[in-house]
């Protein structure tokens, strides 16, 4: 078979054929397709019973695969899949839906002196991680990925940055407001809700860890609670404040 790639209608995807994706392919295979994905944003390959593995083994042919991040199963115990694919589902573990009205809200307000050049564009390359730590020993038990992204970030026209989208395909983040501060009065505000937050294996064990990374240049934003600070930590709710 000869792979022929058709634009799809007016739009950015183009519909791929004569290949099996179940099979190994050649390298004129490979080099075809990475053509393919240069013309196109999307490819669509229809019709293609793949397992797991066989994905993977695709995948291969274009470069070193990274482990999945951005899942909303975040312990590794409980994955269903291997680490090379990102176990995005609205099931838990045990098979039932997440709760659509599951919600996380994280202010840092008056906050140490941060300049607009700490928080990199996220409109163009700045990546941001929003992580939770439980325990002694600092176990990752949450995160979300907010990407870079020129229509999802805007700047602020007083300074700063917000991130406004309404899928919350970013880890179920929905809103993002950084607000730098010569004065310590900088504020972060990061919201989410429904299923695609990260299932938090609540009750946290403490102290329990917030923080925002800046994927560009690693600055960390962050605060810790534990005692007389978590108002409520059982197995529906957590609620934190610092004084």
């Amino acid at each position: 078979m000869t792979i022929s790639i058709r634009q799809v209608g007016p739009c950015f995807a183009g519909e791929v054929s004569g290949v099996d994706l179940t099979k190994p392919l050649s390298r004129d295979e490979v080099a075809a397709i990475e053509a393919g994905m240069d013309q196109y944003a999307v490819l669509v390959f229809h019709d293609q019973p793949v397992t797991d593995d066989q994905q993977i083994a695709f995948s291969k042919n274009f470069g070193e695969i990274e482990a999945a991040v951005g899942s909303n199963i975040t312990k590794p115990e409980e994955r269903r899949l291997r680490v090379e694919l990102a176990d995005v589902s609205n099931l838990k573990k045990g098979g039932e839906l997440f709760d659509r009205d599951d919600r996380l809200t994280w202010t840092w307000s008056r906050g140490a002196a941060t300049s607009q050049a700490e928080f990199a564009d996220p409109t163009a390359t700045a990546n941001y991680l929003f992580c939770v730590y439980a325990g002694t020993g600092s176990a990752l038990v949450g995160q979300a990925i907010v990407p870079a992204s020129p229509t999802a970030w805007r700047a602020d026209l007083d300074g700063g940055y917000k991130f406004i989208d309404q899928s919350t395909l970013a880890g179920g983040i929905f809103k993002m407001l950084l607000k730098g501060s010569a004065a310590n009065k900088s504020r972060i505000l990061v919201k989410g809700t429904g299923f695609y937050l990260p299932d938090l294996p609540l009750p946290l064990f403490e102290p329990i860890s917030v923080q925002l990374m800046n994927g560009d240049n690693q600055i960390c934003w962050g605060a810790t609670y534990a005692g007389a600070a978590i108002a409520r930590n059982d197995g529906v709710q957590l609620k934190a404040k610092i004084p």
